[in-house]
């Protein structure tokens, strides 16, 4: 038997090449079986449908990769052997006994993760060559030949018991050698178009072509350089190889869009078009050379529109809700049980504990409240203290879900510690099944999940099965190690998205290598894009892999790959082949010329190679559209992709002006975009609306209600903002502050400290039995009795997780001291100066379980009644009362007030009303009182800003009200 090979151009001509080498195989016998050997599966599914749509047929045809082919020759001989093939986490294993057993130069980061991963997909590269260019490549340098021992102990290591690519190649070639009946029913074989192959590839199409007729069609694509690497094969196959003159192919058009995000929306139209112009789906392809951002951009954006399309998989089995929890789970001790982990763990996935689905919202608010925010024993802590709150409270419900919350972090803080302690591969595996089997639905109740999420289910128990038998390799493992090996187990694909030949092919550009197409749209083409940037190897570099002869691809080599890909893309496709530059990045703020290819595009064009800024220059020649943005885009779509296009475009093209808007016809039509139009245009008109604050069309309650007291706050926030009186007050949205995110005490949290410090010292020297006299300062026991009070309240906040990273909070603490000294100072001075004592403290009024309200009638008749709480109330001899109100931020515009404007517009109520409500605790309706804001800190320069009640600033209040 011999080998015959065929030159010929990638596109009409390789078909015409494979039809032919078909029909000569099936001269004699329609049904005589003939193997077309193809390099993806893409290609022979396309491959099948040129032969059927020749009118030939496809009986006795089978379409199989080079790796298909190897499985059914050599599959059973390397099976009988006890061998099985090598997976992932055994592979690594083997890496890292070798590194163990023969470090070599590596010995300083033999343990380091980067290592094994650098060594691991070294062997894998390594595993194709054969000893005597081995050899040479470690003679190259030291660090190559430590490179090469280490890749020896690992195939020494595994050939016991696993086998590897290389093996199941060889033993292929063994059986082809043998010319059995597995050879004879491949019939005559037709490599296809064939790709980079190594030297056990090489063996093996030798064998065959030993064994039955042979014919192998290699493309070219008019590029000397490119094409040498397959002719060099041809050469080596059949040494009587005719080399034909083939025209480079080149695209016919560019689109130049603003950035990737626009470019799939770009791709999506340009789909949709040609289909429109009658080319089927089934017969396009996008294509790119880098997997991020596109793989998972494109096919976002082709289901949105609705289209039909297949290609690589775009969610790995990590993604999946089993994946993830398994995940996840060990994850939790990275950061010592944190609470923010521990709740994205039972909201992400549908967790269950004790049988149920886990009550995740109410457990992120009780821990949130509790404060917690890492360690087991915090939260042994912080949830006993606010379970008795809730106890004493009568919340049984809370109650509930807190106990059931402790007992979930108990049962996850011991798993984690059985994993530390445990040691073995099939230990640590059932400790993930474990996690499995508590916290997700059992079988039946899996029944109603996702057909993926299912299998994706079972292909991690299958992991953990594989993982559990690595004990013979690697008997003493950690934690670590563990989770490196299943992550590596679980990021195989999920699933391919849709079914080879149904719709829009979407993928590498090598998936699309040799694939008949009548539209293609190659994303991407930009300098960084395609082609993709290579590093350099940091194990095998390129000048270590120059030993090789090029048995080992070099970072040329592999962009070489890259650009031949694209050009047989190219010349595979018919009526529209379409290169698209995204001219920027918004994920990386950064501009990128066009690539290389798209300028060799624009030369065969035009006749002149511009420059990448020199692009938009060209903007209306027929080979060019630029795009300048979304909305010009958008404009000019067609057609538009979507239904939200098809909206904005009619919008864009009837250009309403911003007062037409609500009342335009796809406004009218659409109640959600109505409404978004109402919301912006009031928000960005100076009219008082509903958006804004103004509640009387949209609230039964009014803003001042005579049967319902009003703290000053809440109408000092309706004069300030409007709209936060309505969120806050109406809507009752709060700010939600997570306790882990805390790195200082908050301002807020800092001035109820003070606060709740201030009150305690003061109720402790209020008369009639501790009062203190005006002229009498406060004396050192008294000083220390502040600061013991300062500690306690301290202590509180700091269990209540409230005072952030403890390097600021003992800071934040010598500082609280300090003010409080100064607290003291300052209060000698008022109450010698103004003869005062203090008469009460965190005066309470118009609350439960406190005074009555504050009545205040207005000119008009009305009545307001406040309620709140006076933080000091001071008394003179001659019955005058002083006010005060602890400030603990700065001064800023509360430093301007006086009597002609004591409430700042109606933003700054308090003091009015603290001193009305003094007047009424001292049943004095005619007293003499002044109130005052006193700053305690020095961002507040330690000020006193005083405000006398006079008739003036009563009328003012009335005013306002």
């Amino acid at each position: 038997m011999t080998i015959t090979v065929e030159a010929v151009a990638f596109g009409p001509d390789a078909y015409a090449g494979l039809a032919r080498a078909v029909a000569d195989a099936k001269r004699d016998d329609r049904l005589t079986p003939v193997t077309v050997v193809v390099p993806v599966n893409s290609v022979g599914v396309a491959a099948r449908r040129h032969l059927a749509r020749q009118g030939g047929g496809v009986a006795g045809i089978t379409f199989a990769t080079l790796y298909r082919v190897a499985e059914l020759l050599g599959g059973a001989r390397v099976a009988a052997s006890g061998r099985r093939p090598v997976s992932n986490p055994t592979l690594a294993a083997a890496a890292r006994a070798a590194l163990v057993e023969t470090p070599g130069r590596f010995a300083p980061v033999a343990d380091h993760p980067a290592t094994e991963t650098a060594l691991v997909r070294a062997h894998r590269e390594l595993d194709s060559l054969d000893d005597p260019v081995l050899d040479a490549l470690a003679r190259a340098s030291s660090r190559a030949h430590d490179v090469v021992a280490l890749h020896r102990a690992i195939r020494r290591r595994l050939a016991p018991g696993w086998s590897t690519e290389r093996d199941l190649l060889d033993a292929a070639a063994v059986e082809a050698n043998l010319r059995g009946p597995l050879v004879a029913g491949l019939g005559e074989i037709v490599v296809f178009l064939p790709l980079r192959w190594s030297a056990p590839a090489r063996r093996l199409i030798h064998a065959l072509g030993a064994a039955a007729p042979t014919r192998v069609i290699v493309g070219l694509t008019g590029n000397d350089r490119l094409d040498a690497r397959g002719l060099e094969l041809g050469h080596d196959l059949d040494t009587d190889l005719a080399i034909p003159t083939v025209p480079v192919p080149v695209a016919h058009e560019i689109v130049s869009v603003s950035d990737p995000d626009d470019e799939a929306r770009a791709v999506v139209r340009l789909v949709l078009r040609a289909a429109t112009d009658g080319i089927p789906l089934e017969r396009m392809a996008v294509v790119f050379a880098s997997r991020d951002p596109y793989a998972r951009l494109l096919h976002e954006h082709l289901r949105a529109a609705g289209v039909p399309h297949n290609g690589v998989a775009v969610r790995s089995v990590a993604d999946s809700v089993a994946g993830r929890t398994v995940r996840d789970a060990f994850a939790l001790g990275d950061r010592d049980l944190r609470r923010s982990d521990v709740l994205a763990f039972a909201s992400s996935a549908p967790v269950r504990f004790g049988g149920r689905a886990v009550p995740a919202r109410a457990w992120e608010r009780l821990s949130r409240r509790a404060g917690v925010v890492a360690g087991l024993e915090q939260w042994h802590e912080r949830l006993a203290r606010l379970r008795r709150t809730l106890a004493a409270a009568e919340r049984p419900i809370d109650v509930e879900h807190l106990d059931e919350l402790g007992a979930f972090v108990d049962r996850i803080g011991g798993r984690l510690s059985r994993a530390r302690h445990t040691t073995s591969w099939s230990g640590l595996a059932d400790l993930a099944r474990s996690v499995l089997h508590d916290h997700l639905p059992g079988d039946f109740a899996r029944l109603a999940w996702p057909e993926v999420e299912r299998r994706a289910h079972a292909a991690v128990e299958l992991a953990l099965d594989r993982l559990a038998s690595l004990d013979a390799i690697e008997p003493d493992i950690d934690l670590d190690t563990f989770r490196r090996a299943l992550d590596a187990e679980l990021a195989a694909d999920l699933e391919r998205v849709g079914h080879i030949g149904e719709g829009v092919l979407v993928g590498s550009v090598h998936l699309a290598f040799g694939v008949e197409l009548d539209a293609v749209f190659v994303v991407g083409m930009n300098e960084g894009g395609f082609p993709s940037p290579r590093r350099d190897d940091s194990l095998l570099p390129d000048s270590d892999r120059a030993a090789t002869a090029g048995e080992l691809a070099d970072r040329r080599a592999r962009t070489d790959d890259d650009h031949r890909a694209l050009l047989a893309v190219l010349a595979h496709t018919g009526a529209r082949r379409v290169l698209l530059h995204p001219r920027g990045d918004l994920r990386r703020t950064t501009d990128r010329p066009p690539s290389r290819y798209a300028l060799d595009t624009i030369e065969s064009l035009t006749g002149v190679r511009p420059g990448g800024e020199e692009l938009a220059e060209h903007a209306g020649e027929p080979w060019l559209e630029f795009v300048p943005s979304f909305a010009a885009g958008l404009k000019r779509a067609d057609p538009p992709a979507t239904d939200q296009e098809l909206r904005l475009q009619c919008l864009l093209a009837d250009a309403p002006p911003a007062a037409a808007l609500a009342s335009h016809r796809f406004v009218a039509d659409d109640p959600a975009l109505a409404r978004a139009v109402e919301l912006l245009a009031a928000r960005a008109s100076n009219r008082f609306t509903r958006f804004d604050g103004d509640l009387r069309t949209r609230t039964q309650r009014p803003l001042v209600d005579p049967a319902v007291a009003v703290s000053p706050t809440r109408l000092s926030t309706y004069a300030s903002c409007p709209f936060e009186y309505f969120l806050r007050y109406i809507l009752r949205v709060e700010l939600v502050e997570d306790p882990e995110r805390i790195e200082r005490i908050a301002p807020t949290d800092l001035g109820v400290l003070l606060h709740e410090v201030l009150e305690r010292f003061v109720l402790e020297h209020l008369p009639p039995e501790v009062a203190k006299p005006p002229g009498d300062p406060w004396n050192d026991a008294e000083r220390a009795r502040l600061h013991e009070i300062a500690d306690t309240v301290c202590a509180e906040f700091e269990a209540l997780g409230l005072t952030g990273r403890p390097l600021h909070w003992r800071r934040d603490r010598r500082v609280i001291h300090r003010d409080l000294d100064r607290f003291l100072q300052d209060d000698d001075t008022h109450r010698a100066t103004r003869g005062v004592t203090p008469i009460a403290a965190e005066l309470r009024f118009g609350l439960p379980d406190s005074g009555p309200a504050v009545p205040l009638v207005l000119a008009d008749g009305r009545t307001v009644r406040f309620a709140g709480a006076a933080d000091r109330v001071d008394r003179a001899a001659d019955g005058s009362l002083y006010v005060i109100d602890y400030k603990s931020g700065r001064d800023g515009a509360l430093s301007k007030l006086d009597e002609t404007d004591p409430d700042l517009c109606g933003t700054q109520l308090q003091l009015p009303v603290y001193a009305l409500a003094a007047r009424a605790f001292c049943d004095d309706p005619d007293a003499e009182v002044t109130a005052a804001y006193r700053f305690l800190t020095a961002r507040g320069r330690y000020r006193q800003v005083e405000l006398p009640l006079t008739p003036r600033v009563l009328a003012r209040i009335d005013h306002v009200v």
